[in-house]
């Protein structure tokens, strides 16, 4: 759906609002019920155009959350919040509750080298 489709559907659920709205300011039952039946089966047409424009994002913007969501990644690693600690407890539960499916055989392990040199960095 186009920007000026969203922007259409809009304006016709506005118009059907308002007569609606003066149907009922000046007692006239087919005018009242016109809108009201007008603004209600523009309704769904509405949500779609309004959730369409809210999903759709420019490059700049995904590029723009990929950079900032690899930052948080690569402070996460740096600070040692991804590594697995011995006698933790997981979020939800005590140490026993760990089961073998908790650990994802698919993600490949990072593995901190500490140098005095150079900081935490992950490998």
């Amino acid at each position: 759906m186009s920007r000026y489709a969203t922007h259409a559907v809009i304006a016709l659920f506005s118009i059907a609002l308002a007569v609606g709205a003066i149907g009922w300011g000046t007692h006239d039952e087919a005018l009242m019920w016109g809108g009201f039946l007008g603004s209600i089966a523009i309704t769904p047409v509405l949500t779609l155009a309004i959730a369409n424009r809210a999903h759709r994002a420019s490059d700049e913007q995904l590029a723009a959350a990929h950079c900032a969501g690899y930052q948080l990644a690569l402070d996460q690693v740096s600070r040692g919040l991804l590594d697995p600690s011995d006698g933790a407890t997981p979020p939800h539960g005590h140490p026993n509750d760990i089961t073998d499916t908790d650990d994802a055989g698919s993600i490949p392990r990072l593995h901190i080298i500490r140098s005095d040199r150079e900081g935490k960095r992950a490998v």
